[in-house]
């Protein structure tokens, strides 16, 4: 059942009918992490589709200080950049805890493009909602106060 609700509970395929969503499932790959493992790496091409479980993505510094970026949970993803050719140079996920993970290629992905073209419009309404929050983060940051970030 987890399998099915892989797919069904990411809002880049839960508005497609449950034949799409299904033809997406039997394209993807299912692996479940134990706690700690690492899920992702610099390098890494594909769609990471969290079925169950929590991971951490984050980046390393120069000194190989861990930088948290954000957590994400059930229902979550990431690479959807990867997806389109950028790279990942820099993302690790580590799964905090027990979690099992929905892998989608990029082959895979491109021909689920094709056949359902609605995703395409959802991934781009997706990734506009995701820039701006990224830029009142950044406005936010930005504020020459301290005090006004703190209130």
């Amino acid at each position: 059942m987890a399998e099915h609700l892989c797919i069904a509970q990411v809002p880049l395929f839960n508005h497609l009918p449950i034949e799409a969503q299904q033809e997406i499932m039997n394209l993807t790959h299912h692996h479940i992490y134990k706690k700690n493992e690492l899920v992702f790496q610099p390098g890494d091409e594909n769609l990471y589709i969290i079925a169950s479980g929590s991971i951490k993505v984050y980046q390393l510094s120069i000194s190989g200080k861990e930088h948290l970026l954000r957590v994400l949970k059930e229902g979550d993803y990431e690479g959807e950049k990867q997806l389109f050719n950028i790279s990942n140079d820099t993302l690790f996920g580590q799964a905090l805890e027990e979690t099992e993970i929905c892998t989608l290629t990029q082959q895979a992905f491109h021909q689920a493009l094709l056949e359902n073209p609605s995703i395409a419009i959802k991934l781009l309404e997706l990734s506009a909602k995701r820039t701006a929050q990224l830029e009142k983060q950044a406005q936010f940051l930005s504020m020459e106060r301290v005090e006004e970030r703190l209130a």
